[in-house]
């Protein structure tokens, strides 16, 4: 067994840049001492320093991963900070925010999780709808374009949907699917994913003959003349409002956070939001 005087001593100096020193000895082969040292490196190389300005970290729901990029980047270009952004299906994001995650903002793709948060006094502050999303059906298939009718031919093939217990987008298509009787729910053709962003990977990868997603996937630059694509009618769905809301965690980031808060609601954040085709709220036909 070694003794505690075979070990090295790191001591940590109290200015504003980290520095160690070690005493005692470290000796020639000493794995458990190399790794000591560099784990500790390594975990001051990763701390903030407190001498800049902190970032504020937002949950992001996946289909609005990429308009909130340009939401961010309007945001910083206009001398705000700029974000971190973490992106995944609303159900995950919120389960992380219940296990504890260092959240700043959550920005959901319904209202049901937001106002679960609400309910559950985790936030102080009600949620806010800040759009109406809309949902689609997309083929990356040249010779099956996409067409609802098409989806009751049991030859269509695989398609692919949102994990409907996670994902609003996924729910939104399981209500479809169900409303057109397509059989299709308790089959194997129907692929999950695990949010929209995953989804997406199916379709363009032709892993899938079609599948639902977000509209605004097909209005991203990188997408927007990629395969076809069909308006799934809002009468088949309950229509997905989609809010976010502020969360109670570091009080040095919540200044920054209630003004990105407040930005997503300003009318450059409306019109990136517009152009994905999301509606707005003064826009939308449903309360």
């Amino acid at each position: 067994m070694r003794r505690l005087s075979d070990l090295p001593t790191i001591l940590f100096a109290t200015s504003s840049k980290p520095q160690v020193q070690l005493t005692g000895p470290i000796k020639k082969g000493s794995y458990a001492g190399y790794m000591l040292v560099l784990t500790t490196l390594f975990a001051l190389l990763g701390c903030r320093n407190d001498q800049n300005p902190q970032r504020i970290r937002i949950a992001v729901a996946a289909n609005m991963r990429e308009p909130l990029e340009e939401i961010a980047g309007k945001y910083a270009a206009a001398g705000g900070l700029p974000p971190q952004l973490i992106s995944g299906s609303s159900g995950k994001l919120v389960a992380q925010i219940r296990e504890g995650a260092p959240y700043d903002i959550l920005v959901s793709a319904d209202t049901t999780y937001p106002n679960t948060l609400y309910r559950e006094r985790l936030i102080s502050k009600p949620p806010k709808i800040y759009a109406q999303g809309q949902l689609i059906l997309w083929s990356m298939n040249p010779e099956i374009p996409a067409d609802l009718k098409r989806l009751q031919d049991p030859d269509f093939g695989p398609i692919a949907i949102a994990n409907p217990r996670m994902a609003p987008y996924g729910r939104a298509a399981l209500e479809v699917l169900k409303g057109l009787d397509s059989g299709r729910v308790n089959q194997r053709e129907l692929v999950t994913g695990e949010n929209i962003s995953q989804v997406n990977q199916f379709i363009a990868s032709q892993s899938v003959v079609a599948g639902f997603t977000a509209l605004s996937t097909v209005r991203s630059p990188r997408l927007s003349e990629k395969g076809s694509h069909i308006l799934v009618g809002q009468e088949l769905y309950t229509p997905i409002a989609q809010s976010a809301c502020l969360l109670e965690n570091s009080k040095e980031v919540r200044e920054e956070a209630e003004k990105f808060f407040a930005y997503l609601f300003s009318k450059d954040a409306r019109e990136i939001l517009e152009e994905y085709g999301y509606v707005v709220p003064d826009q939308m036909p449903y309360p």
